[in-house]
């Protein structure tokens, strides 16, 4: 992308300051032009075949694990150890081929230190392959699980990286991008700890002009995901991302004092329990020294910011950014487990948010949403309050 960028500049230089008979400063540019064509060769994703990735490979004899989707398995390639995800054949349905081609435009549009480098592709009738980067620590998913020894320097270090790779593609990219699936085990680790984005096997393209796009299904992980995401046809944008950032924020603090799978004691309202109490030292992982628990607070206030009800409501990843790097105060969290009192009307009574409601809250319908806390007596006064019309009775016109 940045080769792309130069690339422009220096045409457009080019045709406004050369004399068409300057012949040696024509042939300079040409030079310079053909080296950024060759960059940009360099920089982009690779076809490869069957026989290539059998190579990088050495026949598949190193395996580093196995999904539903895939096997992956370590290889080298250009001199560089790579991880080559070999997608099973048995498995290759309309979404998973639409998954790979996700991932294949997306992360080669893209260019950033937090987003995991995609070195090449193979798209054959007998293989469908992929050749990543290697990451020596495997995900972060790995050490909240393991609760394995990791400073709490390094946990901030990897927020404020991931927080960067997704304000770039938010705000950098363009189009820009929206991921659908931030999460723990999509935050790779190279030998320093440094994090970088993974799995654009949802991620959608914006047009330019573009705020919003439609879902037509289920995006993303329960738990991790936006309540928005929880309806198809409902129009989202770039927030969704930032609360299943924001969750993940309360992983990272927390390392492992409550289980995702638990809806019923869904933690972010727990925090805010803890918050009005000011007990928030209580949901922290015990082994935060006393000197970092102000550092954790403020992520545990930047993470309630990050999951607020209306996505309207929530930080941009860029001030994200500003608020965990110090550059920006916190601003004070509102009761995440209920609509803000103060969004406007107009987007407060929205019609999307009535069959929202309705359908889960009324007629219980079994949805992956994080609102699955609230009691069923709180849930039909939710919906009372923001839905007056009383239950049965049709509107006409």
């Amino acid at each position: 992308m940045q080769g792309i960028q130069s690339m422009q500049l220096i045409f457009g230089l080019w045709s406004n300051t050369v004399p068409s008979n300057d012949l040696e400063d024509y042939d300079e540019y040409l030079e310079q032009a053909e080296g950024f064509f060759l960059e940009w060769e360099r920089e982009k994703p690779k076809r490869f075949s069957p026989e290539q990735i059998q190579k990088f490979t050495s026949n598949f004899s190193k395996s580093l694990g196995s999904g539903a989707c895939g096997d992956v398995y370590q290889g080298k390639y250009d001199g560089q150890r790579v991880a080559i995800k070999v997608l099973k054949k048995e498995v290759l349905a309309d979404n998973i081929k639409d998954q790979f081609v996700a991932e294949v435009t997306t992360l080669g549009k893209t260019h950033h230190r937090n987003l995991v480098k995609l070195y090449g592709f193979c798209f054959q009738p007998k293989m469908k392959a992929l050749v990543y980067e290697f990451m020596e620590r495997e995900s972060l998913d790995k050490f909240l699980k393991e609760k394995s020894s990791i400073k709490w320097e390094m946990l901030c270090n990897i927020a404020i990286g991931t927080a960067k790779g997704l304000s770039y593609l938010h705000e950098d990219c363009q189009p820009s991008i929206i991921h659908y699936d931030i999460k723990p085990s999509n935050i790779l680790l190279d030998s320093k700890f440094s994090p970088k984005i993974g799995d654009f096997g949802l991620a959608k393209l914006l047009k330019i002009d573009v705020t919003h796009v439609t879902t037509s299904k289920f995006r993303g992980t329960p738990y991790y995901s936006a309540p928005e995401l929880s309806l198809p046809y409902l129009k989202v944008n770039h927030k969704c991302d930032v609360y299943s950032y924001g969750m993940m924020l309360f992983d990272i603090v927390s390392m492992g004092k409550h289980k995702p799978q638990e809806t019923e004691h869904w933690f972010p309202r727990q925090v805010w329990d803890k918050y009005q109490k000011g007990k928030l030292e209580e949901v922290m992982a015990d082994w935060i020294e006393a000197k970092d628990r102000v550092m954790a607070k403020r992520i545990l206030m930047i993470a309630l910011s990050c999951v607020e009800f209306w996505a309207s409501e929530r930080p941009s990843m860029k001030d994200v950014v500003r608020l965990l790097e110090g550059s920006k105060d916190p601003l004070m969290p509102h009761n995440c487990v209920l609509p803000s009192p103060q969004v406007s009307p107009s987007n407060r009574y929205n019609h999307e948010v009535y069959l929202f409601l309705l359908l889960f809250f009324v007629l219980d319908t079994a949805l992956p949403c994080t609102l699955a806390c609230c009691n069923s007596t709180f849930c039909v006064i939710l919906f009372l309050t923001l839905h007056p019309m009383p239950i049965g009775e049709s509107q006409e016109g």
